[in-house]
């Protein structure tokens, strides 16, 4: 899918329907999200994310979003297909141009090709080497201090058993390990996958050590040292 295309072709589909200004908003962040993601034909995002992304805060502005979501899929824009627990949505963009077709043979070339002749090598190989990342992990890996091993910081996220409430667990957790000080200095900074491989959101911060911290004060603190 072509990111400005997909965009000029949501414009002339406005010229002649309409949208609430809400749905158009989150139909960008929407189609932001997928872009990110690298445009696989299904991605997920949670609700709450897209809330931040439009704007909204509380809950009656949830139940807006939500309208706007149906508004969406209603016109044919996207499909959307929610799941069980805290699972997070599954959305599908509707592409405005149509899939160029490289594996399809001209009229005028000869169709008696053997079949056992590899004829999409070079898709199969685009495909392998491509990286698709989940926008819950991009947030993850965007707010981590340190941007190292990106692939295996993606292995360890998801073999987690990820649920909403986990996710805000782990980024509240990263937050207060930035905050904490013990973080200033870059090498006591773990890699992300060790991070997430050793749980250390739930590890009790400690307080940041500092080289002055067990020195005499005073005159005072230096008399009492010797006595």
């Amino acid at each position: 899918m072509n990111y400005i295309k997909q965009i000029n072709g949501f414009y002339e589909w406005l010229e002649f329907n309409e949208l609430s200004p809400l749905a158009i908003n989150l139909y960008h962040a929407l189609l932001h999200i997928n872009n990110k993601c690298g445009w696989p034909k299904e991605f997920t995002v949670s609700m709450s994310i897209l809330m931040k992304k439009c704007g909204l805060k509380s809950v009656p502005q949830k139940k807006s979003l939500e309208r706007a979501r149906r508004q969406l899929q209603k016109e044919g824009l996207l499909h959307h297909k929610p799941r069980t627990g805290n699972l997070s949505a599954i959305y599908i963009i509707k592409p405005f141009e149509k899939e160029s077709r490289p594996q399809d043979v001209p009229e005028d070339v000869p169709q008696d090709v053997p079949q056992d002749v590899p004829q999409r090598v070079p898709i199969i190989k685009q495909n392998k080497t491509k990286k698709i990342y989940t926008s819950e992990f991009e947030e993850f890996y965007q707010k981590y201090p340190k941007k190292v091993a990106k692939k295996e910081a993606q292995k360890s996220w998801h073999k987690l058993k990820l649920t909403q409430s986990l996710i805000d667990e782990i980024m509240q957790g990263l937050e207060q390990w930035k905050n904490s000080g013990n973080w200033n200095d870059s090498k006591f900074i773990p890699n992300p996958a060790t991070f997430l491989n050793g749980e250390r959101w739930r590890d009790e911060i400690p307080e940041p050590f500092s080289p002055n911290s067990n020195k005499p004060k005073n005159d005072l603190d230096k008399l009492e040292v010797f006595l």
